[in-house]
């Protein structure tokens, strides 16, 4: 239980879909990334001096705060209208001597659906990733990826979530693991016996006859065991390669 609340405090941190702030939804979330506020710009314009108007922008955009692009700044179409992160409203100066129309975001993103698609998740489902490509349009790229950092998916030894990029699931047997220790609960695989137990073992008795009862001490000869592995699985791998041993010899009983 401890595992899971600790799963659904984390923090979404994409960006959000109707701003340019952080989503705080719980990671696991369904639906658009919400900031959980209006989405407004709170500040004062910078133009206006006599009245005190508030900025007309989204929450979190770069730049100065305008109350209305077409009353201070240019206003037209900016010329990548349409891809993720753009503010629309080209905010240059008013007869601008080029014509690039920008807004004021810094970057504009790709916009292409994420390359995060058909990955069997440890449940058996399939897992494909509903975001869009985050990488900027300018910047040369072959795979296109969300800005979702880390995988979507359960570790395959616990309820934790996998720590590994969110693209390591497209790599071929790639294993979902949280980066924590786990003890393996398996029963050891090896021939033979693992422990041999040599000490008698007593337990107390009651004896019922026709005419008596008595307690006495039953003597047991020494016990055979097969071992759960119980060991401690290495923090970067989810097979454990070992076998259980004899506590005095370190070998294994055939």
């Amino acid at each position: 239980m401890v595992i899971e609340m600790k799963t659904n405090v984390q923090l979404c941190g994409a960006q959000c879909a109707s701003c340019l702030l952080l989503c705080v939804r719980s990671r696991l979330h369904e639906g658009d990334h919400s900031c959980n506020t209006t989405h407004k710009c709170v500040h004062n314009c910078d133009f206006c001096e006599d009245d005190v108007n508030i900025c007309g922008t989204s929450a979190g955009h770069p730049g100065k705060h305008v109350c209305a692009v077409t009353a201070h700044l240019c206003g037209d179409p900016c010329k990548l209208s349409g891809r993720r992160g753009c503010l629309e409203d080209c905010t240059k100066v008013l007869r601008h001597a080029d014509d690039d129309h920008m807004c004021p975001a810094l970057v504009h993103m790709c916009g292409e659906p994420c390359a995060l698609r058909g990955m069997k998740l440890p449940d058996g489902k399939i897992y494909s990733c509903p975001e869009r490509c985050n990488i900027p349009i300018d910047q040369d790229h072959e795979t296109h990826s969300c800005d979702t950092r880390l995988c979507p998916s359960t570790c395959e030894l616990c309820k934790r979530l996998c720590d590994e990029s969110h693209l390591h699931g497209l790599t071929s047997g790639a294993y979902h693991l949280c980066g924590e220790a786990h003890t393996c609960s398996a029963l050891c695989s090896e021939k033979g016996i693992c422990h041999i137990e040599t000490a008698p073992q007593s337990i107390q008795a009651t004896f019922t006859g026709r005419h008596e009862t008595f307690q006495y001490t039953k003597y047991t000869q020494g016990l055979l065991k097969v071992r759960r592995m119980g060991m401690c699985l290495p923090r970067s791998s989810c097979q454990a390669v070992a076998m259980c041993y004899d506590d005095s010899s370190g070998k294994n009983f055939s």
